[in-house]
């Protein structure tokens, strides 16, 4: 029986993806030795290439995850949360929650993500992008972000350019912006 190389490299991709490993794994002398014992007609696949791996893998999830989303639930509630690094990058993470077709509660990081800085309009440039990249635009219910005082710009940009046929209310509920939206 022999082995498929496509599979193999397949294979050692998700497990460093699942035992996050660096990148540098298929380097290491280790690895390649048990390769080679395991399987001396294969070749271990170089980082460039097992990185271009994991990123299909990547964009393929990506692709199911989105059809989920868009066939499993009627509503989606989206939380975000910004904070700078000690490096001074500045992150945003978004987290869909919403209740599947069996009625059970999801959640599903949307993205994490580098953003330019934590003002309002930023924030809800780049949010708005993903809701509509992930096709949940016309799902969303409410957003609900932290205490920061950007957000209450982020909401008000995002009615004003993402959500304008809906019905719209915003409330500051114990210091966290709520953004709840209705389709007309």
């Amino acid at each position: 029986m022999g082995i498929n190389p496509h599979e193999a490299r397949e294979s050692i991709a998700k497990m460093i993806i699942v035992d996050e490993f660096p990148f540098r794994f298929v380097k290491n002398v280790g690895s390649r030795l048990m390769i080679y014992i395991c399987c001396p007609s294969l070749d271990m696949p170089s980082r460039i290439t097992i990185t271009r791996d994991i990123y299909h893998i990547y964009v393929d999830e990506k692709v199911k995850s989105k059809k989920y989303l868009i066939h499993s639930c009627q509503r989606v509630c989206v939380t975000t949360d910004t904070w700078t690094s000690l490096q001074m990058i500045n992150y945003m993470a978004i987290i869909a929650h919403y209740i599947d077709n069996n009625w059970k509660l999801r959640k599903k990081i949307l993205n994490f993500c580098v953003i330019s800085s934590h003002k309002g309009d930023d924030i809800a440039l780049v949010l708005g992008n993903y809701l509509d990249d992930w096709g949940l635009a016309s799902k969303l219910y409410t957003i609900t972000v932290n205490n920061a005082v950007s957000n209450s710009t982020t909401c008000t940009f995002l009615i004003l350019v993402s959500f304008r046929d809906m019905v719209i209310f915003f409330s500051l509920v114990e210091n966290s912006y709520m953004l709840g939206v209705w389709l007309t």
